[in-house]
């Protein structure tokens, strides 16, 4: 079976093969090594290859700053290297993040048309009202988004 790139945060704690051991991510972090640190996002991770159910695949536990929280990352293409994976991951955040304010604010969803067309102009409508949105926030950045949101409606 063939995958294209699949970047994951990896929440659970179950049981990793790294080099033919089996290990949790709170084993791997806790090693004895001291992690690489990424100067250009000021993170600190430790790489591993790691396998689960034969697929093969990068395993990053990281943290922003020295105290921050630990993260894990799985990524399938294994000659990737750190600081894309994280340039990758923090665009599909991004995009994560406008669906996510888009259908809370602006409701592409709520229309009853059962036509193809007209949902396709609801979605567009919703998402040249937040990128309008969006960039009024960025000009005046002292309102949130939701505040910002009831003050265009009531305009």
């Amino acid at each position: 079976m063939q995958f294209d790139l699949i970047i994951e945060m990896y929440k659970y704690n179950s049981k990793i093969e790294v080099r033919s051991k089996f290990r949790t991510s709170s084993q791997l972090k806790k090693k004895k090594t001291k992690p690489k640190r990424c100067c250009k996002f000021n993170y600190y991770s430790h790489y591993y290859i790691a396998e689960i159910d034969g697929l093969k695949f990068a395993l990053f536990i990281s943290k922003r700053r020295k105290n921050g929280k630990w993260h894990t990352l799985i990524i399938t293409d294994t000659s990737l290297k750190f600081v894309k994976l994280i340039e990758v991951f923090s665009i599909r955040c991004s995009i994560e993040v406008f669906f996510k304010e888009a259908k809370q604010l602006f409701g592409p969803r709520k229309g009853q048309s059962a036509n193809f067309y007209v949902q396709i102009v609801q979605l567009t409508i919703a998402m040249t009202q937040y990128l309008l949105t969006s960039i009024r926030y960025r000009i005046e950045a002292y309102e949130t988004m939701g505040e910002l949101f009831k003050g265009l409606k009531q305009d």
